[in-house]
């Protein structure tokens, strides 16, 4: 009993922490600034932009990391197969971990895109985000359909510093350019991006690439499938003819490739309860 009023006390929380996974900085930066919002925004250059033709809006780019003074670049591996995404700091490498280990993140694609827009002086503007996002959507745990996002990662330094004006400009348009083809964009900072969810998914990173262990693999999700969410100190107890530290690697390899769900915001242990995603 005791195990199933904590389950409902973990789902609760864990409810509000999805919800909440996906606002952004934009997000709550046009909340609070509502003079700012594309729809209520009129001037010469808005409507020039809308007759730019396909070709001018926007390019298909290679990432290419320049030399600059960003304290660390490189690839990050994402997946058990070696496949890879690049990033030119340590913020877009957090960005990247939580996005990988995010329930129904299907893409994560560096640089994919070029913007095109006219400026207030109406002058060719170019403008390339960050990473493209494609998200499998749930609703009430049904899969429901696909999301296309586009991403900006800045430090809440620079998002509020002296080239404010000129980012929000750029994500006026980014913004437009999204919502015209049915998909958003969107502005993470460190507030959106360093948070529980990022320790957990740098606790469960390493634990992807593990070789599965199938035999054992089978047994928890039949474990979990017929008694429903369990703590894992139970798991480990059930499954008494597999060493205990075998299980609970297991159990963070398929935490680790989503195979399984436990609370986002939380690192896990064996007192972490786990479900089937059914359960979630």
């Amino acid at each position: 009993m005791a195990t199933w009023k904590s389950f409902l006390n973990v789902r609760f929380a864990m409810a509000n922490d999805i919800n909440d996974q996906w606002t952004d900085w934009f997000s709550k930066y046009e909340t609070q600034h509502d003079n700012l919002r594309l729809a209520k925004i009129s001037s010469e250059s808005d409507a020039l932009f809308e007759v730019l033709s396909a070709a001018s809006q926007t390019t298909i780019s290679q990432r290419e990391i320049p030399p600059s003074r960003i304290s660390s670049t490189g690839n990050i591996i994402i997946d058990s197969t070696g496949g890879f995404v690049k990033f030119e700091s340590r913020l877009e490498r957090d960005f990247i971990t939580i996005m990988a280990l995010r329930r129904g993140v299907r893409v994560i694609d560096a640089q994919p895109i070029k913007i095109g827009y006219f400026d207030e002086d109406f002058r060719l503007r170019s403008y390339t985000p960050d990473f493209h996002i494609v998200r499998r959507v749930y609703h009430n745990n049904i899969p429901t359909h696909l999301e296309s996002i586009f991403v900006e990662v800045k430090f809440t330094s620079e998002l509020n510093g002296p080239k404010s004006p000129d980012l929000i400009g750029k994500f006026k348009h980014a913004q437009r350019w999204a919502k015209r083809r049915g998909w958003r964009f969107a502005v993470y900072s460190e507030d959106e991006i360093r948070t529980p969810e990022l320790h957990r998914a740098e606790q469960l990173m390493p634990f992807r690439r593990n070789p599965e262990n199938t035999k054992l693999e089978t047994a928890i999700a039949s474990l979990l499938r017929t008694g429903g969410p369990k703590l894992i100190q139970n798991v480990q107890q059930e499954l008494g003819n597999f060493p205990s530290n075998l299980v609970f690697s297991e159990v963070l390899r398929m935490l680790a490739n989503r195979q399984i769900a436990s609370d986002p915001m939380s690192l896990v242990t064996e007192n972490s309860l786990v479900s089937m995603w059914q359960d979630f």
